[in-house]
Formats: structure tokens, C-alpha cells, sequence
């Protein structure tokens, strides 16, 4: 089974995509972690490297062949990522919300490395809003996707106000269910 982790910025996506992963002994991708790794090769911040991705399409589609790729694995995967909902076949797919101030807050303070990095929270609140705006666009442009989409996946959850636990815990519950039913 491969299981989507969608989800707002700072909504918790890598955090419970690696618990879950090492719960139920699967495999953990990040696209996120690809994309900051461009960031930093090419010394931009993320906002600075979506500016670029909305002319320049080859950015996103480096990350997206290489997500697609994993259509063809035959590995339990936890994929956390913004398209993996819409690009992987089959996969339970997950959308994680969160407040735009708590994302943001999160981000602020994780600081995460020099693609993401704020002296003041309100930097990151500004930083946010530009690249969750960038996302969407990009993704509505490139593959009529809006990622926000309630109906695209089999389960939301928020997680403004919940542990990455408890989300885990109901992520669980909820692949369980799948899983009888199949």
C-alpha cells in the first residue's frame, strides 16, 4: 500500500508521514525535501525558488518525474508531498489542514535551514502566504489540480489544535478500516 500525505504548509506532514512510516515499517519520501534541497544547491529561500518554479516548469517537473517514478515501486511508501494525492495510483491519500498563523508559527519555529529561516514571525506569516499562493497557482496551471480540493482525498484532518499523535492514531484507525474492507 502506498499512503499520500498531502497537507497545508507547516500542517505536520513530515512529522506524522515519518511516525507513521516507522509505526507501520514503510518506506518515508519527501518532495519537500527534494525541493529545499534545490533551494539550497541554488542558495534561494522557498519562497524565492516557487518565484522561479511559476516561469521555469522544469523545476516542478524534475520532482514530479521523479514522483511519478514511484508508481512503478512495490514498497510500502509514505509519500509526503502536495501531488502525490493526485500522482500516485491507488494510494490512500491524506490531506493535513492547519490554521495559516499555527503553519506558519510552526515553520517560524522549526527553523528548518536557511530555505526557511525568519527573524520574526510575522516574516513568516508574509513568506507563507507567498508560497502557499505560489503552490496552488503553479499546480492549477501545470494539472488543473487545486490541491485543496476537499473531494481529492479519503480522509482530512486538522491538526491546528491536535498532536501529531493523536493525527497518527487516526491515520492508523482509518488505514485499518481500509484495509478490513478491502
Amino acid at each position: 500500500m502506498k499512503i499520500a500525505i498531502n497537507g497545508s504548509l507547516g500542517s505536520g506532514k513530515s512529522t506524522v508521514a515519518k511516525a507513521l512510516a516507522q509505526k507501520l515499517g514503510y518506506t518515508y519520501v519527501s518532495t519537500g525535501a527534494w525541493f529545499r534541497a534545490i533551494a539550497e544547491e541554488r542558495g534561494l529561500t522557498l519562497g524565492e525558488l516557487s518565484a522561479i518554479a511559476e516561469s521555469d516548469p522544469s523545476i516542478d517537473e524534475a520532482i514530479d518525474m521523479r514522483l511519478k517514478a514511484l508508481n512503478d515501486s512495490h514498497d510500502k511508501l509514505i509519500i509526503d508531498s502536495r501531488m502525490a494525492a493526485f500522482f500516485i495510483r491507488d494510494a490512500f491519500r491524506i490531506r493535513l489542514t492547519v490554521s495559516e498563523e499555527e503553519g506558519a508559527k510552526r515553520i517560524w519555529m522549526d527553523k528548518r535551514g536557511p530555505a526557511e529561516s525568519f527573524d520574526r514571525l510575522e516574516d513568516a506569516i508574509v513568506a507563507y502566504r507567498i508560497r502557499s499562493a505560489s503552490e496552488r497557482k503553479r499546480y492549477l496551471e501545470a494539472y488543473g489540480v487545486d490541491v485543496e480540493a476537499e473531494g481529492s482525498y479519503d480522509l482530512t484532518l486538522d491538526s491546528t489544535a491536535t498532536s501529531a499523535d493523536a493525527i497518527v492514531a487516526q491515520i492508523e484507525e482509518a488505514i485499518t478500516k481500509r484495509l478490513q474492507a478491502s
